[in-house]
């Protein structure tokens, strides 16, 4: 039995009436992953703290296959400014130890963050709705082609914005070319601003998806 170790990072909330501060996690994730373990492997997920003290040390501890920037929050909501710090710290020891990264929804636009990309408010509306995204050839697939997905997100990335130059364009909103996904030219870092985890199904690209950014096995 393989066993993939993925860190995985949380949301910042604020509960009332006593304004505890809360890291908080999606149990979907759980239910995703659980969807891809098989005879051959177990995907153990590791829920970060937003206010780990020693973070490379936490880090090293797990030696994880993986790490998944999860959506949640928005940049700059400032009950999650911790959440942000720390994921820049994890970014930064993600690419100097060449771990494999995927960001979702809030988790690209942490990549764009990290590259000093800006965002901006998306001018249609993204929130709640599904869409068709255009891919270009990548993993198994070898021709340009077409998926439907959810959409959950208020801000872009825009295809002339400053600082992408690290970063080739994979997927685009057909109606209103809001980018929807990226790689890192030179790391194992991928981003997408749809959520696989809120589908019913596991669908099969996001089943790929996964596959070839944890090089899980199938």
């Amino acid at each position: 039995m393989i066993y993939k170790k993925i860190i995985i990072t949380q949301r910042t909330d604020k509960i009332a009436p006593n304004d505890e501060i809360r890291d908080n996690l999606d149990t979907l994730w759980t239910t995703f992953f659980n969807r891809l373990n098989n005879d051959k492997q177990t995907i153990l997920l590791y829920p970060l703290p937003n206010f780990v003290d020693n973070l490379n040390a936490w880090v090293d501890a797990i030696s994880p296959d993986g790490i998944l920037l999860s959506g949640g929050n928005t940049i700059s909501d400032e009950v999650a400014v911790q959440r942000k710090n720390i994921e820049l710290q994890l970014l930064d020891y993600a690419a100097n130890k060449n771990i494999p990264v995927l960001g979702v929804c809030r988790g690209m636009q942490m990549l764009a963050y990290w590259q000093k990309i800006p965002l901006v408010e998306t001018q249609q509306n993204h929130i709640a709705v599904r869409h068709n995204i255009s891919f270009s050839p990548i993993f198994s697939y070898p021709q340009k082609f077409t998926e439907n997905v959810n959409s959950y997100h208020k801000f872009m990335i825009q295809q002339n914005a400053q600082n992408l130059q690290n970063f080739d364009i994979i997927a685009t909103s057909e109606n209103d070319n809001c980018i929807e996904m990226i790689k890192h030219k030179n790391k194992n870092i991928f981003g997408i601003m749809w959520h696989p985890e809120r589908e019913e199904n596991l669908k099969n690209f996001d089943k790929i998806l996964v596959e070839n950014v944890f090089n899980l096995v199938f």
